[in-house]
């Protein structure tokens, strides 16, 4: 506990809410305090503040603040909040009664074998703690466990999120923010794949489109939040090694943290070989191993007191990758993703800090079916079929927020730049058969623009109001003159220039009472582009349903109107949350057959 000079805008806001008065009331003292983040100097929202002799509580708003009425004397307690370390502390009302006091909370590293912490955007209140003892093997391992979330398993390797039965274009994943798409057209390599455990600091998951800052999906957002360099580690190593049986896992990890007074750096490394695994009753899954190695570099410095630049670099690299229910394995995958950002705080007394930052990722996935028995299935049968996917993708997003007493303005800029192509050949086993060329993605290039306003206005004490507004430009074309002829062909059209202009907006009321339970209500209208496959893949094959689909040109935005009721209530050891939701959807986009070939 330590006392610290509050900032004049907070005073105002703190006289607003007539937090700052020593009110005596029947004997008793109003005692406020407030508890932020240990290292960035933010409020902790929502964190529980319990009293150890018996065990009430109650909780900090969205500002961290938290005001209680006691007798004079001594009191324990102890501050919960998920993402952070629990911290008990001792205070005498009367004293603490004189003025706010702030409350510091060491956020909770993510440990390579011990606590995966996962936030959802609208309440930061899920948290899933690993047992010791449990071993993480990759981020599937997290999303698991998402409230919300459900993983579709094609073999041992890179499993396919989906949000409350959303999947594809309707869930986004992101990287520190940052847009990034597959490779693979038949989705073998999800994004989540090119991250891996030690990389992460935590998971922001929202669900439906509550939460528009981030992308533009109806289905929700899953964000990986990397960690970045800790100033508070001189020199700091972890390494960790295991071994599992069921598939011949043999992992290994480490990282390594060093910060001087300017600047700190962190740097990981793992790797991960498996062979086939062991289903139930002690059977073998064939094609079902892979190889991998993943890692990631950051480096921050602060330039005075205000800038601090970070620059960050992932690599990941997999081979030898099996995928049993598939028709084909990936040879080999390789991603680069680098970003370097630079953040100016405390810029002023309304304008509160600007974000910005510059990034640019590449992934290239190779896969072919040369060790499968092609003359035993249905689909191409005799021949083999191996397939190139690659992506490029640049971009940039700046984020302003301004704060003026009980009210947080966030202004998002947003644009990225997709390249895209898919090739594959097709060989027949039978000599003197010529092979066949395909071009499934012919150089598609998107390029989208998005304005972001996310408004939170905390009406009164306990009542807030969030609401977001998302408009979104997208203006997208082929570059390949042979796979644009196929595809123009097929649709018999002249054109493959497409421009979309969507609108999004959702708004949530929370509603805090004095005993920590937490309502709410959400209301989102969505809307969401087709994806560059759903306007140009060229005969893409499905296993899911044993159908090849082509990619629609004059395909409209899909829309989404959404309603959402909540309670929540975190206890010091056990914590309950209800949730009933509606989701009507118009212009969903969904394959049709045209032929039974297609």
């Amino acid at each position: 506990m330590m006392r610290i000079k509050i900032p004049y805008i907070l005073l105002i806001f703190i006289s607003f809410l007539g937090i700052g008065n020593n009110t005596v009331l029947f004997g008793q003292t109003e005692v406020s305090g407030m508890v932020v983040d240990s290292q960035s100097r933010q409020p902790v929202q929502y964190a529980e503040v319990i009293f150890i002799k018996d065990k009430s509580g109650v909780a900090c708003d969205s500002s961290g603040i938290f005001t209680v009425n006691l007798k004079p004397g001594k009191y324990e307690i102890q501050i919960v909040s998920l993402g952070y370390q629990l911290k008990n502390i001792v205070f005498d009302s009367e004293q603490e009664s004189q003025e706010l006091f702030v409350i510091e909370l060491e956020p909770k590293i993510l440990n390579l074998s011990d606590e995966i912490i996962i936030y959802g955007e609208k309440n930061p209140s899920e948290l899933f703690d690993k047992n010791a003892a449990e071993w993480l093997n990759s981020t599937d391992d997290i999303l698991e466990e998402a409230n919300g979330v459900n993983m579709l398993r094609r073999g041992n390797f890179a499993l396919q999120p989906s949000i409350r039965g959303m999947r594809d274009g309707q869930v986004s994943m992101v990287i520190d923010g940052m847009k990034i798409f597959s490779a693979c057209v038949d989705q073998m390599d999800p994004v989540s794949v090119y991250i891996e455990v030690e990389n992460l600091q935590k998971l922001e998951v929202s669900r439906g489109a509550f939460d528009l800052t981030k992308s533009q999906g109806s289905g929700g957002t899953i964000n990986f939040i990397t960690h970045k360099p800790d100033f508070n580690k001189k020199l700091h190593v972890e390494l960790e090694g295991g071994y599992e049986s069921v598939s011949n896992l043999r992992r290994l990890r480490g990282i390594i943290n060093y910060s001087d007074s300017s600047y700190a750096l962190r740097s990981t490394y793992s790797s991960r070989y498996a062979g086939d695994f062991y289903a139930g009753n002690d059977r073998l899954i064939s094609n079902s191993g892979y190889q991998k190695e993943n890692y990631k570099i950051d480096f921050v410095k602060k330039i005075g007191q205000k800038h601090q630049v970070n620059t960050s670099y992932i690599g990941d690299n997999a081979w030898d990758i099996g995928y049993p229910v598939l028709l084909m394995d990936a040879t080999k995958t390789k991603s680069h993703i680098l970003n370097i950002s630079h953040k100016w705080s405390h810029i002023g007394s309304i304008l509160n800090s600007i974000k910005s930052t510059l990034y640019y990722n590449q992934i290239d996935h190779w896969m072919d079916d040369y060790n499968r028995d092609v003359t035993k299935r249905l689909v191409m049968q005799n021949m083999y079929m191996p397939m190139f996917g690659n992506t490029k993708t640049t971009g940039f997003f700046v984020e302003s927020t301004f704060t003026l007493g009980n009210q947080i303005l966030r202004v998002n800029l947003d644009f990225y730049r997709l390249r895209a192509f898919a090739d594959m050949k097709m060989i027949s086993i039978f000599p003197g058969v010529s092979p066949a060329y395909m071009i499934n993605l012919a150089d598609v290039s998107l390029d989208n623009f998005a304005f972001v306003l996310d408004y939170h206005w905390q009406i009164k004490k306990g009542l807030i109001m969030r609401t977001n507004l998302r408009i979104d430009y997208s203006r997208r074309d082929l570059h390949n003159d042979f796979g644009k002829k196929q595809l123009m062909a097929f649709w018999n059209t002249k054109s493959a220039l497409i421009n979309y202009n969507i609108f999004s907006a959702s708004t949530i009321f929370e509603f805090t009472t004095s005993n920590g339970r937490v309502f709410d209500l959400s209301l989102a209208r969505g809307e969401r582009m087709p994806t560059h496959m759903e306007n140009y893949g060229f005969f893409l094959y499905n296993i899911m349903d044993g159908y090849f689909y082509t990619g629609n040109p004059d395909l409209k935005s899909e829309k989404s109107y959404q309603i959402e009721l909540g309670m929540t209530k975190i206890y010091s050891n056990f914590s309950y949350k209800l949730n009933l939701y509606y989701n009507l959807m118009q212009d969903y986009i969904s394959g049709i057959i045209q032929s039974e070939e297609f």
